[in-house]
């Protein structure tokens, strides 16, 4: 029976908070602190991971060590993320003292945006745009998405300031966008129901969906079973904000649609919400290429297989 340095324990409850905030699977963050552990020679050690923390059994020479570490703090940054496995890489190769570890968890977790704060409210703006050209036709509504999600990009940075405003910055957001969509659509010329996926796009919990749903399925039930309650909480308030958003704003006038940009729109739109969600997930400096390249594989796939089932139409594919 090893007996683990001094710290150790401390460091593997470090590591498994910045995984759980960097969005880690439940049952994938057990075998990642299992392999930092293996690294100093200890081998028995035990982890337990929920939504909210992360629990770590050990024995040792005074018997059996139990803690808590609570994963508390907003959602890592991609480049967060990838500095987060450059340092197990680092770990696993060759063992630093825990104590230096801890440290430079703590300095990731606490990292400032790379570019600052206000490229990633930039970076939202033009997201929403890339996601726009995949919806709308009109020239002219871009602009006002950019608008819309360049609003929506302040916000999120005033309720990271404020903790009390993220708790309602869904109902807030899908509420504003929805009232300046409905209210004004004749002026922005686009169809009000066009305008409000895109601004609103970040809130959507697709991951946590995606990652909860294969939570469930690999029998880690307390951790998905959370992921999704909480994904439908998130996709209620959006709801009643955009319903709220509705009322406020009154009787909806049609607005006539021409159709201004062509085929290429939704091709370009992949490329430009790229390079939004680039700037606004502060990813790593050399990550963009792969991103796109990610990205068109993806819709270049689904756009085969629309065309082949015969949803896309010949005119337009927008939205396949």
């Amino acid at each position: 029976m090893s007996v683990p340095p001094e710290n150790l324990l401390e460091f593997l409850r470090q590591c498994g908070v910045a995984l759980c905030l960097a969005g880690e699977s439940a049952n994938r963050i057990p075998d990642e602190l299992v392999a930092l552990a293996d690294a100093y020679g200890v081998d028995d050690v035990e982890f337990l991971v929920v939504p909210t923390g992360v629990f770590v059994r050990s024995r040792g020479g005074g018997g059996v060590v139990v803690d808590f570490a609570n994963a508390d703090g907003p959602p890592l940054r991609l480049d967060q993320i990838d500095q987060l496995y450059k340092l197990f890489e680092q770990v696993k190769a060759a063992p630093i003292p825990p104590a230096e570890g801890i440290v430079k968890v703590r300095e990731i977790l606490d990292a400032p945006p790379r570019h600052g704060n206000l490229v990633p409210v930039l970076g939202h703006g033009v997201l929403t745009v890339g996601i726009g050209l995949l919806f709308v036709r009109d020239g002219r509504a871009l602009v006002s998405l950019a608008l819309l999600g360049l609003l929506v990009g302040v916000l999120r940075l005033v309720a990271e300031r404020v903790q009390v405003l993220s708790l309602a910055l869904p109902v807030a957001a899908a509420m504003l966008v929805t009232f300046l969509a409905y209210r004004y659509s004749p002026e922005l010329g686009a169809d009000p129901a066009s305008l409000l996926i895109p601004p609103l796009a970040t809130f959507l919990p697709g991951a946590a969906l995606t990652l909860g749903a294969q939570e469930m399925v690999t029998r880690s039930i307390i951790s998905g079973a959370s992921r999704l309650v909480s994904s439908v909480y998130v996709l209620l308030l959006l709801t009643f904000g955009i319903y709220a958003g509705m009322q406020l704003a009154g009787p909806v006038q049609e607005v006539p649609v021409p159709e201004q940009l062509g085929s290429w729109a939704p091709w370009v739109g992949v490329l430009v919400f790229g390079v939004g969600i680039y700037l606004n997930s502060a990813a790593p400096s050399r990550s963009l290429p792969w991103l796109i390249v990610t990205l068109f594989v993806a819709y270049g796939a689904q756009f085969l297989v629309g065309s082949w089932t015969g949803v896309c139409s010949r005119r337009s594919w927008v939205g396949c």
